[in-house]
């Protein structure tokens, strides 16, 4: 299911589509939220929506999944679990034929470029 705002698309996981989509070498970032979660608020309201970061993905051809655990459930705990974390907030990128890069709780737009440019330079 794709929802949208207004510069990125919105892709809900799918650990096929996300499998598929490594295959292909296609750069993915994972932002899990939930509207408990005011450090994830932050990031959509102060970095994921900015002009600036949508131009990146679009540039770098980045998509961008979600993971809604406002409703908690088991499936969602074993994957925040499986990137090393007990909870909220998480956010991962898998760059083109690289290992998952777990991105720290709390980062900055000029961060979270920064880093991202990084890891697609190494890929």
């Amino acid at each position: 299911m794709a929802t949208s705002w207004e510069r990125i698309e919105l892709i809900e996981y799918n650990a096929e589509d996300l499998a598929r989509l490594r295959a292909e070498g296609t750069p993915v970032l994972i932002h899990f939220w939930a509207a408990w979660c005011p450090i994830c608020i932050l990031h959509e309201e102060f970095v994921f929506k900015t002009d600036e970061f949508g131009d990146f993905v679009a540039d770098e051809g980045i998509v961008f999944m979600f993971v809604d655990n406002t409703t908690t459930s088991e499936e969602i705990w074993t994957l925040i679990q499986s990137y090393g974390r007990e909870g909220q907030p998480i956010d991962v990128f898998y760059p083109p034929g690289e290992e998952v890069v777990v991105l720290p709780e709390l980062f900055n737009k000029s961060y979270l470029l920064d880093r991202l440019a990084k890891e697609l330079e190494q890929s």
